[in-house]
Order: structure tokens, then sequence, then C-alpha cells
């Protein structure tokens, strides 16, 4: 594709990312619901293109988490007022998830399969994952993982799924 010195990458069901090593994003793929991010719509985004919206509101892309049709940035500053700052995010085909810096997860989109938790935005205590600080969640099609650290300790990592398996 022609892109070079990238330090990051992400996939999506249908489109892209990837950030070089000047923090310049890069998107290519399907892009019909606007999910790759450019002022003007196109359906789909080949070769890959700088995109440099963040940049003009001056955000800095920390990561990226791709769905099917949507995509969440993790960006620095936070710009949401009142949300306590988000330390990562995922996404799964049809849903979005977060944690913020005090633990907290936000689950938002189609639930299905019971993958947000309870039928609330915010998921209640999940048993193994008390005492523990989430250092990174990740999204499959249908389900979710919490990577919890006891006392910031790496050799007692934990992984809890938080979502019923699709087939039971």
């Amino acid at each position: 594709m022609g892109l070079k010195h990238i330090v990051k990458l992400y996939a999506g069901a249908y489109h892209d990312f990837a950030i070089d090593d000047n923090g310049n994003v890069w998107a290519f793929g399907l892009n019909n619901m606007g999910q790759c991010g450019f002022d003007e719509l196109k359906l789909t985004i080949t070769p890959p293109e700088m995109n440099s919206f963040l940049k003009k509101v001056g955000q800095k892309v920390e990561e990226f988490a791709a769905g099917q049709h949507h995509t969440l940035a993790l960006t620095t500053p936070t710009v949401i007022p009142n949300l306590n700052p988000i330390k990562s995010i995922g996404t799964g085909d049809h849903f979005s998830m977060a944690v913020d810096i005090f633990n907290n997860i936000y689950a938002w989109r189609f639930g299905e399969f019971s993958v947000l938790g309870n039928n609330k935005d915010q998921i209640p205590d999940l048993n193994g994952l008390k005492e523990k600080d989430i250092v990174r969640i990740s999204c499959g099609s249908s389900h979710a993982l919490f990577l919890g650290v006891k006392n910031k300790d790496f050799e007692e990592n934990i992984i809890q799924l938080c979502a019923k398996p699709l087939l039971q």
C-alpha cells in the first residue's frame, strides 16, 4: 500500500487505520457510513489517505478501535465534558466499550447476546475484577475481554470474559 514508518495498526471489519512515527493517521477501506472519519463521505478509501481532522481540532490519537461500520478514537486530551479520562477502548461488530481511569466500564449500542451486561450503560462489578486495575479491553464480534492486573503486578494477570458465549 505504500505506507512507510507505521508504528500502530488497527483493523475493523471493513476499514483500517495506521499511525506513522510522526503521529499522522492514515485510513483505508470501506467508508460508506463515514467510519474512516473524513469530512467528505466517500464509499471507499483506496489507496490509504492521511486523515488530518483530529489534528485540526488539537487531538492526538492514542489508539483506535474499529467495529463493522463504526470507529472509536482514544485521543488526548479527552473532549467529552464530565467524562472521566478514558484509558482503554474496544469495539465489536455492533457495540463499543470504554474503561475510565477509575475502572468504570461503559458499553453502548446493540446488546445482542448480553454483550453489554445487565442491559445498562455501565456494567456493575464483574466477578474476578474487583480490586484489580483494568489495563486493557478487547472486543470480538459479540464478546469482550478485560485484562485486570492485581496491584499492578503483571505476574498476576487475569482475563475475564464479560459476555456469554455466542453458542451455549
